[in-house]
Order: structure tokens, then sequence, then C-alpha cells
């Protein structure tokens, strides 16, 4: 189910990244407004942004999709260490008692690729999947996550 639920959000997200060719203009402050309503491609993080869903200190915002209350997509780059941004994650999500779902380095022993984590809490529609690399010289976080419905 959450692997579903990634799978969405996702596609949406890549549905967003389409509709920038379409006239929008995120990279000078602009806003797409993706046609069905209530989803938006920015670089602004939301105000609405749940308390669970922490953008990491001195991120540099790359690309942001909001679908209001229930969820979104964010993506940044920072200058720390891929290391230092997971253990951040692991700690905002246990802070916000969300429970781990999975993490790849896990189950990928030679901890190749991007760090993938998922955590989620039952019964809840409180989800979040940060995603870590470097690349270019640089650790690229995607977030995502979701919200109440």
């Amino acid at each position: 189910m959450k692997f579903a639920k990634v799978g969405l959000v996702l596609a949406a997200s890549a549905l967003a990244l389409g509709a920038c060719s379409k006239g929008g203009d995120i990279n000078h402050g602009g806003k797409v407004v993706l046609p069905g309503g209530g989803s938006t491609l920015s670089k602004q993080v939301p105000a609405n942004l749940p308390d669970y869903v922490k953008v990491y200190p001195g991120a540099v915002v790359t690309a942001v999709m909001d679908n209001g209350a229930r969820g979104g997509v964010i993506t940044f780059d920072v200058s720390d260490p891929p290391d230092t941004v997971v253990a951040f994650y692991k700690k905002t999500a246990a802070d916000a008692k969300l429970d781990s779902g999975m993490d790849s380095w896990s189950l990928n022993q030679d901890h190749s690729g991007p760090h993938v984590m998922m955590f989620d809490k039952a019964g809840t529609h409180r989800s979040l999947s940060a995603s870590v690399e470097v690349k270019d010289g640089k650790t690229h976080v995607g977030l995502i996550y979701g919200g109440a419905v």
C-alpha cells in the first residue's frame, strides 16, 4: 500500500514537471496550477506544511509540488554530508512518532545509490519518505509526504 501511494505521488510529480513546459516559470518565483485543481508547482514551501515534515536547515529548495491537505513533494540541495541528513530525517520521524517502514540501505548492503527511507503512522494519512544522494558535489534530498484527507 505504501509503495502504491509513493508511485502515485511520483507520477503526479512527473505530470507537474511536464506542466512547467507549458508556460510556468518556477525558477523566477512563479507558480503553476495543475489541471484538475488542488495541485501547484513552485519553489515555495507550502504554508500548510504538516508539522512532521521538516525542510532541512539551510536547504536550497529546487521544486515543490503541493496538493494541499493531501500532501506533496519537496526537493532541495544541502551542503551537509548525506549521513548527517539521513540522521536528521530519522530523528524527525521518531520525534513525530512515525514508524520506520523501509530503509533501502538495509536492503542494499553495499549502500550504493540513493538512501531512501519511508515512515508512516498506522491508521492515519501521515507519511514521510526521504531520498538522499550525492550528485554533482551536492547532497540532493527529495521528500514525499502525505497529510490528512
